[in-house]
């Protein structure tokens, strides 16, 4: 029985608790074990042979497919409903798969002068998330409507959706909607100064 004790109370610790999906893939063994795993990778290779490796670690790629929380978005824009998170100042790195494949003819050319190392990769400039929702609604000449609602009453109305095992309206739907996915390009954009494509013309030509 599900009782108003159940689903109202939202406390300070709580809000606090409900953590974006970067926090979670930080503390998640999984992930850490992944990263050990390459690094694991990337000594012996060195070490053992005279070969140069590089792991790239891609921030979200735009292309024709779009999966993850970037497709979760565009998911949301399509159904044109307003954005109702602007109150979060939340911000995501995206990566062109354009760029990515510039990235790795960069590596592979012979006049490479990029050191081995592990590499974050994306596009160079962070973008607000509600930029990108007003950008992603303009595109589809629906009305950009972007609402300022008080977070705390946000994290109710999912957590109420927790309770009741809606399937969209959940905690863990906000958390794809809300999440701060930046990443630093700033070891690879030493090598490779410039991208041939920004995130305007990512949005332009994918989203």
């Amino acid at each position: 029985m599900v009782t108003p004790i159940d689903i109202f109370p939202l406390t300070s610790q709580e809000i606090k608790n409900v953590s974006s999906e970067a926090k979670i893939l930080q503390d998640n063994v999984f992930a850490k074990l992944l990263v050990l795993f390459s690094l694991i990778i990337f000594f012996k290779v060195i070490f053992e042979t005279s070969k140069k490796v590089y792991i790239l670690r891609p921030a979200v790629v735009v292309g024709p497919e779009l999966k993850g929380n970037l497709k979760t978005l565009v998911n949301y824009v399509n159904f044109r409903l307003p954005w109702f998170f602007n109150s979060f100042n939340n911000s995501m790195t995206i990566l062109d798969l354009r760029n990515l494949s510039f990235i790795i003819k960069q590596i592979l050319s012979e006049e490479n002068k990029i050191p081995p190392d592990i590499y974050q990769i994306g596009n160079y400039q962070p973008i607000e998330v509600k930029n990108l929702i007003k950008s992603m609604q303009l595109k589809r000449r629906s009305k950009s409507c972007l609402l300022s609602i008080p977070k705390n009453f946000i994290y109710l109305i999912f957590k109420i959706g927790n309770v009741l095992n809606l399937p969209f309206l959940n905690l863990k739907t906000l958390d794809k909607l809300v999440l701060d996915s930046q990443v630093s390009t700033k070891k690879i954009s030493k090598y490779i100064p410039e991208l041939p494509f920004n995130n305007d013309e990512t949005i332009n030509k994918f989203l």
